[in-house]
Formats: C-alpha cells, sequence, structure tokens
C-alpha cells in the first residue's frame, strides 16, 4: 500500500495536467489580484485629494477596500465569479481522470495483480483527494497571500460594510481575527476540492473519455444548484445547500451555516467513496 500510494501522489503531482488546473486557478486568481490593485490605487488617490481639500474631516480608512472584503472567495470580481463557477472543474482537473486512463490502458490490471483491488482504490482516492484539494486549496491560499501585499490589511468592522453577517459560517471569528477566518476557509476550499475530486471515481469507467470524467463533478454540481434555486423560490428561506456555492465564505444568495457545509460536503464524500469503490473494485470493465 505505501509503495504504491507513493506511486499515486508522485504521479498526481507531476503530471501536466496537474500543471494546467493549477495555471488556470492561479490565471483567476491574478485576475481578482489585478483589479484588486486598480481598486486600490483609485481608492488611495481618492483619499489622497480628501486630505488636500478637507484633512480635518478625514478620519482614516480606506472606504471598504480591505483585504478581508477583496479576497477571492469574498469579493466579486472577475477572477472570483470564474473561480466561483469552474472550482469544481479545477479539482477533478489534475488525476480525478486516471483511473478510467489506467483502466482502458490496462494500467489497471498490472497493478491490482500485485497488489490487490481495494488497496489500489485506497492509494487512488488519496492521491485523487490531495491533488483536487491542493490547485483549489492553493489557489485560495495563494490569492489571499497575494492580495496581502497590495491591499490594506484592516479590520471589517472599520472598513465599512462588510459582507459577512450573523448566521455565516464563523462570523465571529471574520470580526474577531479575519486572518484566522480566512485561512479556515482555505482549509475548507482545500477540502471542498478533494471530496469534489474524487467524484470522478464514482463514475468509473462509464465514459469513454476522460473528458467527461473531468467534467462530471461540475456537470453534478450545476443540476444540483439549479435543483436547490427551484426549491428555493417554493420555500422562500433555506440555508445554503449548493456544493458549488458553499465553497464562498460570503455567499449572497443565502446563510451557510456549519452544519450545511459539513452536512453537504459529507454527502459528497460518501457519494465519492462509496459508488468510486463500487466502480473501481466491484464493477466488470466495459
Amino acid at each position: 500500500m505505501k509503495g504504491n500510494l507513493k506511486s499515486e501522489l508522485w504521479k498526481a503531482f507531476h503530471n501536466k495536467m496537474f500543471l494546467l488546473a493549477l495555471a488556470v486557478g492561479l490565471l483567476m486568481s491574478a485576475a481578482n489580484i489585478l483589479q484588486n490593485s486598480a481598486t486600490v490605487a483609485e481608492m488611495t488617490e481618492s483619499t489622497l485629494r480628501f486630505l488636500q481639500k478637507d484633512p480635518e474631516r478625514f478620519v482614516g480608512g480606506h472606504g471598504g477596500f480591505s483585504l478581508f472584503m477583496l479576497w477571492l472567495l469574498i469579493y466579486y470580481s472577475l477572477g472570483s465569479l470564474a473561480f466561483d463557477f469552474y472550482w469544481p472543474i479545477l479539482a477533478a482537473l489534475p488525476y480525478g481522470w486516471s483511473y478510467l486512463k489506467e483502466r482502458r490502458s490496462g494500467v489497471y490490471d498490472q497493478i491490482v495483480t500485485r497488489m490487490g483491488k481495494k488497496a489500489y482504490f485506497r492509494a487512488k482516492y488519496v492521491a485523487v483527494f490531495l491533488s483536487g484539494g491542493a490547485v483549489v486549496g492553493g489557489t485560495a491560499l495563494f490569492d489571499l497571500l497575494v492580495n496581502s501585499l497590495i491591499c490594506p490589511v484592516e479590520l471589517p468592522s472599520i472598513a465599512g460594510l462588510p459582507p459577512v453577517s450573523n448566521g455565516y459560517f464563523l462570523s465571529m471569528l471574520y470580526f474577531r481575527n479575519p486572518w484566522l477566518f480566512c485561512l479556515a476557509f482555505c482549509g475548507l476550499a482545500f477540502l471542498w476540492g478533494g471530496v469534489t475530486g474524487t467524484l470522478c471515481l464514482a463514475v468509473g469507467t462509464l465514459p469513454r473519455f476522460q473528458v467527461f470524467v473531468i467534467l462530471f463533478p461540475y456537470l453534478l454540481y450545476y443540476v444540483w444548484n439549479m435543483i436547490y434555486f427551484q426549491i428555493l423560490q417554493s420555500f422562500g428561506s433555506l440555508p445554503l445547500l449548493s456544493p458549488l456555492l458553499l465553497i464562498q465564505a460570503a455567499p449572497t444568495t443565502a446563510f451557510n451555516p456549519g452544519w450545511a457545509i459539513f452536512g453537504v460536503m459529507g454527502l459528497v464524500a460518501l457519494l465519492g467513496s462509496a459508488i468510486g469503490y463500487w466502480q473501481v473494485t466491484r464493477r466488470e470493465f466495459s
């Protein structure tokens, strides 16, 4: 198991698809960072003009343009909107396609002959989980750290109307220690990326081409999101139950209590592990 896990991890983090997913994620982050840079520069110029005109009325601050309101998982910039919508593809792209490829090439038969199907599944699951989590969580962390070099680091209570309020997950931490709040959501982004990537194993060998395996988590979340909003229109008030949007630290559609985040994440993890286990170890190749 250990030898195969090491081999799987090496393959998961040393392939072109992983690098492509990471590059796309960083490109989305770069779009957010560039927009924030322009916004902060404009606000700084406006503040300087105000100081020259009426310095006695200036009370400090940057009019709400704080790091903790401009971060990728909070602020709605072009880059953050792209990330919020397409992050499931980033989670599947690094290594979610590998089982289908190995099954169709015959590599699967060679490996399970030596170590067994269960050990193969465990190693594959861990590698897919960690690679998907690394891309999604790494993009969020990269955006936070680079933005901290550009944006004013002010407490949300000082920086104007905050996007996080009572009812949001870790809302009290957001106002007391926003750094820990953002790091906690980087960790959640890592977990979302991991469990989402493992959904690729649930489709097994049903698709003929790996592109359909990569798109499966996104399509599942997209349909889930559509059904959720149909139910929301009927009932009027529901917590956020869409995995596509629960990665956001400050969703605008509904509140995101902790039980909703971890409940939906647990359901996704169960689908990826249980159905994936059956596909990999029980279902015959077709």
